[in-house]
């Protein structure tokens, strides 16, 4: 599936398990039990729920605005504590 976010921070949330990837083309992937979703636009992904859910948040490093925060300081000032990036 292809995943578009819209203007601000989009996030979407995955059971625990989800991995997180760049494809061959440079867009982020999500693969879950239920196949690869193709993500633009979103900058914030959270995998599993509760204390032990892990929360990314993507950076557009190919410079394409195909998704993510455009630059890494970008998200480390969005970040509130305890994400990757």
């Amino acid at each position: 599936d292809a995943l578009i976010g819209g203007g601000g921070i989009d996030t979407v949330t995955y059971a625990a398990g989800a991995t997180i990837a760049r494809d061959g083309s440079g867009q982020w992937t999500v693969a879950d039990g239920g196949g690869t979703d193709t993500l633009t636009g979103v900058e914030r992904v959270v995998i599993g729920t509760g204390p032990t859910a892990a929360t990314y948040l993507l950076v557009d490093k190919e410079g394409a605005d195909d998704g993510g925060f455009q630059t890494v300081q970008a998200a480390v000032d969005a970040a509130s504590g305890g994400e990757t990036i």
